[in-house]
């Protein structure tokens, strides 16, 4: 363990705007999780594995949001445990991102040839599950508890010298490769778009840009201090970075409200309540102008 050494940081007051950035976007994206899950529901002219793909990243998202949360709030006493936590964390992180990859090359099928989408639905789970769970198995066993910093908090090592080669191969790449990809194919997305009708096409393209925001600037950070800047103070940059690394679930959800298909639903249920409400309204008036005709009648006879 004594070749391990979290990143730099400034001072204990680095460590502790860290850890509460971790807890209140963490919190905020876990809300907006649940609310997304609430709202999938609501969508209309959507298939059943498409709100499966939004389902599958939500829970995704709220494995790594809570798995951040226990990682700073729970003081562990053992590196196995440390490890348990970490192996959930990054489960959740990258099984978010394989589901994102997938659900981007559904949104670019139902764009060339809707017939068949349904036969990567296999192909999406086996993705989305053997690559995570094997680059998180990876990784957990490299964490480690730090005894120079706050007691108890899983830091994930970086080597000394700078070159951690585990962390680059079973991090970096493969959320290089997922961004490179989510980038490529949402351009894709939108020059086909230009050439089917509004009725076929699917919300939430945006899906894949919201996944590369928010995983870039952490690779970019994790270069910087693995390689460029090892041993300087990165206190203000890690709390910047996390703000964004821990966004991804709020984006997602404020994706989903900002939909035309959404937007559209929520009118024709306020529509329909309106139209119930006239309805009501108006037969409560019909039997109240029938009862005054009856009473006048009487009175005249």
């Amino acid at each position: 363990m004594d070749s391990f050494q979290p990143l730099a940081l400034s001072s204990t007051s680095d460590e502790s705007a860290i850890v509460n950035t971790v807890i209140a976007m963490s919190a905020l994206s876990i809300f907006g999780c649940v609310a997304t899950t609430i709202l999938v529901f609501f969508l209309k002219n959507t298939t059943s594995l498409y709100k499966a793909l939004i389902l599958a990243i939500c829970l995704s998202n709220l494995i790594f949001e809570i798995s951040n949360i226990l990682l700073v709030l729970l003081a562990v006493s053992s590196d196995r445990a440390c490890q348990i936590i970490v192996f959930w964390e990054f489960f959740g992180f990258f099984s978010g991102i394989a589901w994102t990859c997938s659900f981007t090359h559904f949104l670019l099928r139902s764009l060339i040839n809707s017939a068949t989408l349904n036969t990567f639905a296999p192909k999406y789970v086996l993705i989305s599950l053997v690559l995570p769970i094997g680059l998180s198995i990876g990784l957990a066993l490299s964490a480690h508890i730090d005894k120079s910093n706050t007691p108890g908090i899983c830091w994930h090592g970086v080597q000394r010298d700078g070159h951690d080669s585990s962390g680059m191969m079973g991090f970096d790449l493969p959320s290089i490769l997922a961004s490179l990809y989510c980038c490529v194919t949402y351009f894709s997305i939108v020059n086909e778009r230009r050439s089917v009708p509004p009725e076929k096409r699917f919300a939430l393209s945006s899906y894949p840009l919201i996944l590369a925001f928010s995983v870039v600037p952490w690779i970019a950070f994790d270069f910087y201090a693995r390689i460029i800047q090892p041993n300087r103070p990165t206190g203000w940059i890690s709390v910047i970075c996390i703000i964004i690394w821990n966004s991804q679930g709020l984006l997602n959800t404020l994706a989903l409200c900002f939909s035309v298909n959404l937007r559209e639903c929520c009118k024709s249920i306020c529509e329909k309540q309106s139209q119930d409400i006239y309805q009501e309204r108006g037969s409560e008036y019909d039997s109240l102008t029938v009862g005054h005709t009856k009473i006048v009648k009487k009175t005249i006879l």
